[in-house]
């Protein structure tokens, strides 16, 4: 837990600092001015917090501290296991290597042209592994699968599948009523972004193809970015995420609360998000009211730690594959919120530098002459 955000010890602190005050002003009684008012002592009140920053404290705790028994009490797993917390039980080894095999096999079909699904998943993934904070770490123990990934993942064909397969979820999303292509038009959108292969890969299709070719997959990337600012997708796909949510808040829905988060996520990250809020306002506020949910939370966290579980099971590519992605968009989430948090509490002291709150002083006695 960084310091920046452990509330707990900000509290505790603030609680000393009071006792102190108390334990000097008990010792010097009569003889300080009635109202007279230390350093430390307005904080009378405790200190308010963004919102984001709350909820940031919580995400990383859930991640990081809080044993996977307190969050899934029912889960059949070994006891190291439920003693365990998910960030730890995300650096098993076979969960990487059955998250590789996955990958590759996205991988494989996704080079098959024509099979465009398969590119997305494949796009997904390599974000996912690559920005889940264990890349280095999966690399070193799993190097020739890594470079198969890596060099997989520049393949012509995978790339003209992902592409189309995106623009067909663009197209279709932008006709009115077709909320889950809308939907997975900002998903495959964020996860391209997010990526960062996109510069990379450009350069080598310009090296490397027909002029014609090459033109063809920069104008279905352009075709991409204007298509992705259609209103009527924007608005289809907050409508999917409405749905998402209602129905990931009815417990032991566990599918349709990872479905929230990861459309959540990925409407916030797509560099739209504040264009959508001013546009769509009232269903905005819709869904990041929704996103409280205590028991959407746990059914997402139970989604989670089921795909680990099994994920850590020879053989489970998929389970594995999944619980890298989604441990991988929390992690998104979590920074998303701090940065924003951070920038909240920048402001709330600025603003407390401007207007500083007026201290009780008592007033100065009159001269007397005797």
């Amino acid at each position: 837990m960084s310091e920046k955000f452990n509330l707990e010890e900000l509290r505790k602190k603030q609680q000393e600092i009071k006792k102190e005050v108390e334990r000097f002003k008990e010792e010097r009684k009569g003889l300080l001015p009635e109202l007279f008012s230390l350093p430390g002592e307005e904080i009378e009140k405790e200190k308010e917090y963004p919102e984001e920053y709350l909820l940031a404290y919580k995400l990383r705790k859930l991640l990081t501290e809080t044993p996977i028994k307190e969050i899934y009490p029912d889960i059949e797993a070994n006891e190291e296991f439920k003693n365990s917390t998910i960030e730890k039980e995300m650096k098993n080894e076979t969960l990487w290597k059955n998250a590789l095999q996955e990958q590759i096999n996205y991988i494989n079909t996704g080079q098959e042209l024509g099979n465009t699904w398969s590119a997305w998943d494949a796009f997904l993934g390599y974000t996912s592994l690559k920005l889940s904070g264990f890349w280095s770490e999966i690399k070193r123990k799993f190097s020739l699968e890594c470079q198969q990934v890596e060099k997989g993942m520049k393949n012509k064909t995978l790339w003209k599948n992902m592409l189309q397969d995106q623009i067909n979820d663009i197209n279709t999303g932008q006709k009115l009523g077709n909320t889950g292509s809308a939907w997975r038009a900002f998903r495959g959108y964020t996860s391209l972004k997010l990526s960062g292969l996109w510069p990379e890969v450009r350069e080598k299709f310009f090296l490397e193809c027909e002029k014609s070719e090459y033109q063809e997959i920069e104008q279905k990337y352009q075709q991409i970015e204007d298509g992705m600012k259609n209103k009527t997708l924007w608005k289809n796909a907050l409508q999917e995420q409405i749905n998402d949510i209602n129905k990931g808040q009815k417990l032991g829905n566990t599918w349709s609360a990872w479905h929230a988060f990861l459309g959540y996520i990925s409407l916030r990250l797509s560099g739209f998000w504040s264009e959508i809020k001013e546009k769509f306002s009232l269903e905005c506020q819709q869904i990041e009211n929704g996103m409280k949910n205590e028991t959407l939370w746990k059914n997402m966290l139970q989604a989670q730690i089921n795909d680990i579980n099994k994920g850590q099971k020879l053989g489970n590519t998929e389970s594995a594959w999944r619980a890298l992605r989604d441990y991988t968009f929390l992690s998104f989430f979590l920074t998303d919120l701090e940065k924003i948090a951070d920038q909240k509490m920048k402001e709330l002291e600025h603003q407390k530098a401007l207007h500083p709150e007026e201290k009780n002083i008592p007033p100065r006695p009159e001269a007397r002459s005797f």
